[in-house]
């Protein structure tokens, strides 16, 4: 649904939906260009600033986590920046911004307040209240799994170690990717000659740049650590698989002086002791004991 609410000097739309209605509405009311709509009603896009005479129009990407969703999803937020207006249009994922403009609406004095200091402070705050609250989350949400998952790492080796650390990585490259070009966005905003944004409000959104700046450390160290835990848990792995391959190699070795007596003694040619049946036993005795003292000698000098 389209909503306004008005002041003086600022108008701020919202739509929480994209649907045919919405847009014919806005197409009424302001003279966008054709390649914006077309970026409004599909999929979600990269980040990007469009700069033309009368307004601007940006897209920005945000986490969606979802608990029982194990994947960070994104939400699309487009914005329309005008000297009168800001219009902003999502598919309903953002609830932050409809209830900050609910709160607009319901108190006259906040609207004023805000939508009085112009279109720039609006853009601000609803930047900062998108990008606080959902990379945060999205972040700490990365960074518990992390801790979960390292655990498990020096505890036990396994398969489901390698899938949570490969989600974990997913993850993680796909908030790199949403974080990066919007540092450059909210420069590119905090340095705008058009006059969209005065440059009273540079600091501000330079405060929003900083705070991405800091997301990204925190993902460039988690990548960092999930390289790391991949190449412990693969080493444990090999740690592990040597030692399965030990063992079965002195089982083989143990084995084949017996496997080769009992080859022998089952020829049908005359043979040592073929007369004395204890003879065998006093053999493999003396093979068993042989065997255990070479096990002995391995064990002492550490191989296995």
């Amino acid at each position: 649904m389209l909503k306004f609410i008005k002041s003086e000097k600022l108008t701020w739309g919202n739509a929480d939906k994209v649907d045919e209605q919405t847009i014919n509405r806005l197409k009424k009311l302001y003279k966008f260009h054709h390649l914006d709509w077309e970026d409004v009603q599909s999929d979600i896009h990269d980040p990007k600033l469009d700069v033309y005479k009368n307004y601007l129009f940006a897209i920005f990407n945000v986490p969606n986590f979802k608990d029982h969703s194990r994947y960070v999803a994104l939400e699309e937020l487009d914005i329309f920046i005008g000297k009168s207006y800001i219009i902003t249009i999502h598919k309903g994922g953002l609830k932050e911004i409809d209830e900050l403009f609910k709160k607009l609406e319901k108190s006259s004095a906040l609207r004023k307040e805000w939508l009085g200091k112009g279109t720039d402070f609006v853009l601000f705050k609803i930047l900062q209240l998108l990008f606080k609250t959902r990379m945060k989350q999205a972040a700490d949400h990365i960074s518990a799994k992390l801790i979960h998952v390292e655990k498990n790492v020096y505890s036990h080796t396994g398969r489901q170690n390698i899938e949570e650390l490969a989600t974990l990585r997913r993850n993680v490259l796909s908030f790199r990717r949403l974080v990066d070009p919007q540092r450059e966005l909210i420069s590119s905003l905090a340095i705008d000659k058009h006059g969209f944004i005065n440059d009273e409000y540079e600091p501000y959104f330079d405060d929003v740049r900083d705070y991405l700046d800091r997301i990204w450390t925190r993902l460039s160290n988690y990548k960092d650590t999930i390289d790391g835990l991949y190449e412990t848990n693969e080493s444990l792995l090999t740690y592990k698989t040597n030692e399965i391959i030990k063992i079965l190699t002195i089982i083989s070795v143990a084995l084949m002086p017996p496997t080769l007596l009992s080859g022998i003694f089952g020829m049908n040619i005359n043979l040592p002791f073929e007369g004395q049946p204890n003879m065998v036993w006093a053999i493999y005795g003396f093979i068993f004991a042989i065997t255990m003292i070479i096990i002995f000698v391995l064990k002492k000098r550490k191989w296995f």
